[in-house]
């Protein structure tokens, strides 16, 4: 009998791991190749994406170099420079011109400082500079004739027009310590009829694009470029063993005229990467190259991973097996001391037993009774508690879609009209709202947190309304700290903004205080709205003793006076959690003013 045991244990154990290990694997081979597929997609959708705001991030910065190169050129004083528009007795407006051309050379510099390197402006002629560098120790160079040959190496004759921009190079007009690297952006102007020659060089700091560029994650062994008319960038994590072909650079200029999609590239170590590619408004083409390699990693790090769960998990079915094998072979004497534990109220009993066929049915139909029993007890529990936490949540819930709604609306009407700073702010302090209203799930916070909720919500209804209101928060010193109910302080707030300050034509305040009184947390909310009548006052006020049912919160919240502000439900979150001695109490003056009084035990 004990080998026809110990066989039927042996068979529940490995029928118990085959179906556990075949449904770990399964699953553990789904989710893989579910999450690498994923981890592909988004890899491309991020490049992509990054490489669109990449785009639109410097067709914006060369937009202002355009149009502060277009400002400079156009300046009528330098027009009469290039000129020599002056009579023999115009010398003073000759220097005249020389200096607002300079102050104006000056001004750009000093307005885009993160922007502009330098401004250079060359006469061949006339033997004329003008120039504008900041914050330099540098010696200006006798480079003019240098510059002037590595133009007329360009395939521009001398009466070209054409705005031209050369790609990162070292910068030799002016000799700094140390020396520096900047794109520069000019056109050479001139005719051979009038002998008249000069050039106008704007350059631009490299760290304009080399921090946007650098900042950009495209695995260990990807990199950002920007592939000019002669030139390339790239940014600081590029190595030649990943570089690509004048072949597949060509075809990454071609690829930038089209809307979407990848390319799948050579490099020079051997490697296959994949690349996508835009176009500048100035004609550049800006490429993000990824090595498939780096991309095959990630995944082959989900698949170590999950072969490691899969082994953890394999282990604990392994154990599960072997212990339910076990326990299914108990003595069935300790079916009956199983039994006397119950009659004693001991309900956590196992009356699983080692013996015989017969025995193990009544075993598990006493297994199953008693975990109905346990479930019936747990059911009555969950609901009592349920009860409650539906109560807060409905709470919670009602705040929030209106609310959010609203302000979304309002910033998006502030976004139209073009306060950026206010929309900012508001969005700011939207994020500060929620952000204390999730708070990890706590249904306590700290005063600090239940005043910064408030102050966050104050600040977003001062922008939403044009009616003038202020609003004070004042905490009593080491108090910040003291736990609160979360939600409880804004309704009273909300109540004293729509039916304390809306109904009132005078500037409104709201005085919001905690201080402590013995063992009790006191909270105020003041405002010198409308105030309330008596006969509402004390209707409310009889109410509000009352509302230990839920049946009387109900009758408050229904009431067209104090509909949709939550008192009620406030005061009766504080007494389910606290008890009838504490929660609110409204005094009011009609006319003059209305102040709502939580009262709440001290706890840290």
């Amino acid at each position: 009998m004990r080998r026809g045991r110990n066989r039927f244990a042996v068979r529940v154990f490995l029928y118990f791991l085959f179906l556990s290990l075949l449904a770990t694997i399964v699953t553990a081979g789904i989710s893989y190749r579910t999450a690498a597929k994923l981890l592909e997609d988004n890899t491309y959708t991020l490049v992509s994406d990054t490489i669109s705001k990449f785009r639109y991030y410097l067709n914006d910065k060369l937009a202002i170099v355009t149009a502060q190169y277009e400002m400079l050129e156009s300046n009528p004083a330098l027009l009469r420079l290039m000129m020599r528009d002056y009579g023999k007795h115009s010398r003073a407006s000759y220097y005249d011109d020389m200096k607002d051309v300079l102050e104006q050379f000056h001004l750009v510099s000093d307005n885009y400082p993160d922007l502009v390197d330098s401004i250079y402006f060359y006469d061949r002629n006339n033997d004329v500079e003008l120039y504008s560098i900041k914050n330099r120790i540098y010696n200006r160079l006798s480079g003019k004739e240098e510059l002037w040959k590595q133009l007329e190496q360009e395939d521009l004759s001398l009466k070209s027009n054409a705005l031209t921009w050369m790609n990162l190079h070292e910068e030799q007009i002016f000799s700094t310590i140390p020396s520096r690297n900047v794109v520069s952006v000019y056109r050479r102007r001139g005719s051979d009829e009038t002998k008249v020659a000069y050039v106008l060089v704007m350059n631009i700091k490299e760290n304009m694009f080399k921090e946007i560029m650098d900042d950009v994650g495209l695995g260990a062994s990807g990199y950002m470029m920007i592939i000019g008319s002669d030139t390339i960038m790239y940014s600081d994590n590029y190595s030649d063993t990943f570089a690509l072909s004048p072949e597949s650079r060509n075809q990454l200029r071609a690829h930038a005229g089209q809307s979407s999609g990848f390319l799948e590239l050579d490099t020079a170590g051997g490697a296959t990467a994949v690349a996508a590619s835009v176009r500048l408004s100035n004609g550049w083409v800006v490429a993000a190259v990824m090595l498939e390699k780096d991309i095959l990693a990630q995944t082959g790090q989900i698949g170590r991973s999950t072969i490691l769960v899969v082994l953890a998990i394999s282990s604990l079915c392994a154990a599960a097996a072997f212990l339910i094998s076990r326990n299914v072979t108990m003595p069935v004497k300790e079916l009956v001391q199983q039994i006397g534990k119950v009659e004693h109220g001991d309900l956590d009993v196992d009356f699983a037993i080692h013996s015989d066929a017969e025995f193990q049915m009544l075993s598990i139909g006493l297994d199953h009774l008693l975990m109905k029993v346990k479930q019936l007890l747990r059911d009555i529990e969950h609901k009592e508690k349920e009860k409650r936490i539906q109560e807060m949540a409905a709470l919670q819930a009602q705040m929030s879609p209106h609310f959010l709604y609203n302000t979304l609306s309002s910033v998006r009407t502030l976004v139209d009209f073009g306060e950026q700073e206010k929309a900012t702010h508001m969005i700011d302090m939207l994020i500060l709202f929620f952000h204390t209203g999730l708070s990890k799930g706590r249904t306590k916070i700290t005063l600090e947190e239940e005043m910064n909720h408030v102050s966050s919500y104050l600040e977003i209804q001062k922008i939403r309304y044009s009616k003038k209101f202020e609003y004070e928060i004042d905490i009593e010193p080491g108090l910040e700290q003291a736990s609160i109910i979360k939600f409880t302080v804004q309704p009273l707030v909300e109540n004293s903004l729509y039916h304390g300050l809306r109904e009132s034509d005078e500037d409104g305040l709201i005085l919001v205080s905690a201080e402590r009184e013995g063992d009790e947390l006191i909270v105020k909310v003041f405002d010198n709205g409308i105030g309330m009548m008596p006969e509402k006052l004390q209707q409310l006020q009889s109410q509000l003793e009352e509302v230990g049912t839920a049946e009387a919160a109900t009758q408050i919240e229904s009431n067209d006076k104090f509909r949709s502000f939550g008192l009620a439900s406030v005061h009766r979150r504080i007494i389910l959690r606290y008890g009838k001695h504490y929660g609110v109490v409204v005094e009011s003056v009609y006319g003059e003013w209305t102040q709502i009084i939580m009262r709440l035990p001290f706890l840290l």
